[in-house]
């Protein structure tokens, strides 16, 4: 189970994917963007070296995308839609496209004592 409560961006978008029941509180954002980064010294490496981290990149990519579409039932070009959008997601778009299963008012907190997932019954000021 996956708890989104404020912003979950890139890595942790793609984190909450992988779990089989998603939940967000009704603030939350997500954010599956993953940046490109220029790579420095392109021009002390060879061509098959650069090739390589392309292509690295390319299957990464390629994987990302297919989770997307696996876990939430979405065509292809939603999830490259998706991916290629820099705008924070509000939690009601991600329930309409089965990123996330439910939005609860609740906020979730960890009970030390008892180290279990305990619903707290206020929302969060924003």
């Amino acid at each position: 189970m996956a708890v989104a409560e404020n912003e979950a961006y890139s890595c942790a978008a793609q984190l909450l994917l992988w779990c089989q029941y998603r939940v967000a509180v009704p603030f939350a954002n997500f954010i599956f963007h993953n940046a490109s980064y220029p790579i420095k010294g392109v021009d002390i490496l060879s061509d098959d070296v650069l090739s390589v981290i392309v292509e690295n990149h390319r299957a990464q990519e390629r994987a990302l995308l297919k989770q997307f579409t696996q876990a939430t039932g979405q065509p292809l070009g939603l999830a490259r839609a998706v991916y290629s959008s820099e705008t924070p997601m509000i939690a009601t778009r991600a329930l309409e496209l089965g990123i996330v299963h439910e939005i609860t008012e609740k906020s979730f907190a960890i009970d030390e004592d008892d180290c279990g997932l305990v619903l707290v019954p206020e929302t969060p000021a924003k």
